[in-house]
Parts: C-alpha cells; sequence; structure tokens
C-alpha cells in the first residue's frame, strides 16, 4: 500500500509548521462484523511517522441505539464520548 500523494504533501505540511499529529480512532457500530485491529495497525505504522499520537476510541462503550448510522454517533453517543475524547487529549 502506498501513500497517497495528497496525504504526504498534508505529512509534510504539519512537520513544517512543528503540529502535533492526532490520529482519532473513533467508536465502531458492530466492529467485528468488519475491522481487523492488528491489519489496521499495521497500516497506520506504515503510514503515520513515529511518533504519531493515536486516541483509540474503537473499544469505547457505545450502544447501538447512541449511533445516527454505522459511521457517525448521535447527539447522545456524541455527549457520552466527548468528555472522555477531551480527557485523552488533553493527556489527563
Amino acid at each position: 500500500e502506498r501513500a497517497s500523494p495528497y496525504w504526504l504533501k498534508l505529512l509534510e505540511l504539519i512537520q513544517s509548521k512543528r503540529l502535533e499529529l492526532v490520529i482519532f480512532r473513533p467508536p465502531l457500530y458492530r466492529y467485528d462484523d468488519y475491522f481487523d485491529r492488528a491489519a489496521e495497525d499495521a497500516r497506520l505504522k506504515r503510514l503515520l511517522p513515529p511518533g504519531t499520537r493515536i486516541l483509540d476510541f474503537t473499544d469505547f462503550p457505545i450502544a447501538e441505539d447512541e449511533f445516527r448510522d454505522r459511521t457517525h454517533l448521535n447527539t447522545r453517543g456524541a455527549a457520552r464520548l466527548s468528555p472522555a475524547f477531551a480527557r485523552e487529549l488533553n493527556g489527563r
């Protein structure tokens, strides 16, 4: 798998501005159906610069009725996730 030229340009911009790259892995709706954690971890390792911070919420306990669809939380799900996300992002 090769990185897209757009991704490489984005990484170059982030590094030139001395910004921290943070990747957010959201809760997944029935992720056992399609999510291969080992494959995704290997893919991220290949595509991300060393030291990239990954906020992994794939196992965050969200009920099915807290999703708007298979890839987005509804208002209730977002309200539950947001405080935990803020704590992680701020390192607390």
